[in-house]
């Protein structure tokens, strides 16, 4: 079971990686997953559900940050997960949900 979580996290950062980045430096086929205004801190899946942890290092609308995350993987999951973690706070303060059956939705956590 830990093998299995550890290849969909693997398959699920390769697919990322492929889907934002561009094969040339110079165009721009999509987001990078480390920016100006966020990286990505922890990624992991369980039980077909990916999480994604950012932390932002400026003030990002998280729900548009959700979409750039979840697009290039929503074909394979059934639900995504992203928590956003504000500069200087120890913990994640809001939570963006994806399903296929229900879309977005946003939940403060302060």
């Amino acid at each position: 079971m830990g093998l299995t979580m550890r290849f969909d996290a693997i398959l699920a950062a390769t697919v990322l990686t492929a889907a934002c980045g561009s094969p040339d430096p110079g165009a721009a086929a999509g987001p990078a997953l480390v920016n100006d205004d966020y990286q990505i801190a922890r990624m992991a899946t369980a039980d077909d559900v990916l999480v994604i942890e950012i932390d932002a290092t400026a003030e990002v609308d998280p729900e548009a940050v959700a979409r750039t995350l979840v697009e290039p993987v929503m074909d394979r999951y059934p639900e995504v997960t992203v928590y956003v973690r504000w500069p200087e706070t120890g913990r994640p303060t809001v939570k963006v949900s994806w399903t296929a059956e229900d879309g977005y939705s946003m939940l403060a956590l302060e």
